[in-house]
């Protein structure tokens, strides 16, 4: 019996225009019916590939993404662009560009808390009551692992969350340099991209 196709809930026209500005390639999805679909035994690996199959095509690439060695996912007919892939719970993001980049989408999790000790580092503590802010610090940290192309061996200790600013903006220190971040929460969904 064939499966039904999933339903899809594109929430790129959703995004401030503060946010989309310059990042004509940047999808946020949400599969209809996804967790149910887990739960009735459908290939979760697969569920993940046709939304990030959905999301490239949104954003007009019909291409397979491909992975190089060291794990960095690329597009197989542009191999000249930079993509970064997220996924939660049944949201898709998936940032296209011309220059390296890295996205995180987190659907908020309080057993976040449990483990913030693996990523939350000594200068992050004042963050550590918040659940939302946790959720930021895990974003941050896992975009930018993406953005510096997975080469950082310490994520917890070398990259540190330095402040939230109003905006939608974040900062994270890298080997004494700071970096700016934005991100976007919605209804329990968290979006970290640089």
């Amino acid at each position: 019996m064939k499966k039904p196709c999933p339903q899809f809930r594109h929430m790129f026209v959703q995004f401030p225009d503060n946010l989309r500005q310059d990042r004509p390639f940047l999808s946020i999805l949400k599969m209809e019916g996804y967790e149910q679909r887990l739960k009735s035994g459908e290939n979760k690996r697969e569920l993940e590939k046709q939304g990030v199959r959905e999301s490239l095509l949104k954003l007009g690439f019909d291409t397979a993404v491909l992975y190089r060695e060291s794990g960095q996912p690329y597009l197989e007919h542009y191999p000249e662009f930079f993509v970064s892939i997220s996924h939660s719970k049944g949201w898709f993001a998936v940032y296209v560009a011309v220059h390296p980049v890295g996205i995180d989408i987190e659907v908020e999790n309080p057993r976040i808390k449990e483990g913030a000790s693996y990523f939350v580092n000594e200068q992050e503590q004042s963050f550590i009551g918040n659940l939302p802010d946790l959720h930021l610090i895990w974003g941050a940290k896992e975009a930018f692992y993406k953005l510096k192309e997975g080469a950082v061996s310490d994520l917890k200790n070398e990259v540190t969350l330095t402040s939230i600013e109003p905006g939608n903006c974040l900062q994270v220190m890298f080997e004494q340099e700071f970096y700016t971040l934005q991100y976007y929460r919605e209804n329990g969904v968290t979006v970290v991209f640089t």
